[in-house]
C-alpha cells in the first residue's frame, strides 16, 4: 500500500511547520485525527520512485481552489531518523512542507528547487508565499498584479510583480493536481495538519 508503521521524527516535522509559520506568517493547527480538510504528513513509499520525499496539495474546492487535502510522504528509513540538527533533514522537510502549503512548482534555485542544499527560503521565494497568502481565497490573479474574487466582488492589486509572476508560475500554473485555471491555490488559515504517528 505504500504506508508503514514507522513514524517520522516529530521534532523535524514541527521544525518544518514552525519555519513556514515564522517565515511567511501562516498559522497551523495540529489535528488529533486524519479528517479532511487537512495536510497529511506521513511516512511511506507510494509515489516516491527513487526519491526520498514528495509533497503537494491534492484536493481543492473547485469553485475557489481552496486547499482541502495535501500530502507529504517521507521515505520511512529517512524520516524516522532525520533530526532537525541535520541541514539535509531540515531542508528536505521544509521543502516538502512548502509544497504542501502552496509552493507547487520547483524553481531553479533556493530551498524550493528540485535538489535543495539549503534550509532557508530565498527572499524571492519568501516574497512569493507572503503575497500568495495576502490574497483572498478564490482570487483570480493577472500578470499586472490585479486580482479579483468573483463570488464577493473584492479586488485589489499586488505591487510586487516578481512575486505575482512567481505565484502564476509556481502556484496557479504549476503541473500536478488538477485545479481551476486562473485562481490561486491556498489554505484557509490555520492550515489543518495531521502528522501520522
Amino acid at each position: 500500500m505504500g504506508t508503514t508503521t514507522q513514524t517520522l521524527n516529530q521534532p523535524t516535522v514541527i521544525d518544518a511547520l514552525d519555519y513556514w509559520a515564522s517565515t511567511i506568517g501562516i498559522t497551523y493547527t495540529l489535528l488529533s485525527a486524519d479528517t479532511p480538510p487537512r495536510l497529511l504528513i506521513r511516512p511511506g513509499t507510494d509515489g516516491l520512485g527513487t526519491a526520498t520525499a514528495r509533497g503537494g496539495i491534492d484536493g481543492v474546492i473547485a469553485s475557489t481552489n481552496q486547499a482541502q487535502s495535501g500530502l507529504v510522504v517521507i521515505l520511512p528509513s529517512f524520516g524516522s531518523s532525520c533530526a532537525p540538527t541535520s541541514l539535509s533533514c531540515r531542508a528536505l522537510f521544509r521543502h516538502e512542507v512548502g509544497h504542501g502549503v502552496g509552493f507547487l512548482g520547483e524553481p531553479a534555485t533556493g530551498m524550493m528547487s528540485a535538489f535543495p542544499d539549503t534550509d532557508v527560503l530565498t527572499d524571492r521565494e519568501k516574497n512569493m508565499m507572503i503575497a500568495l497568502y495576502s490574497l483572498p481565497i478564490g482570487a483570480a490573479l493577472s500578470a499586472d498584479g490585479s486580482w479579483s474574487v468573483a463570488a464577493t466582488g473584492a479586488a485589489g492589486k499586488l505591487s510586487d510583480l516578481q512575486a505575482v509572476q512567481d505565484i502564476i508560475t509556481y502556484n496557479m500554473n504549476a503541473p500536478g493536481f488538477s485545479r481551476t485555471p486562473g485562481l490561486v491555490c491556498r489554505w484557509q488559515l490555520p492550515v489543518p495538519v495531521y502528522v501520522q504517528r
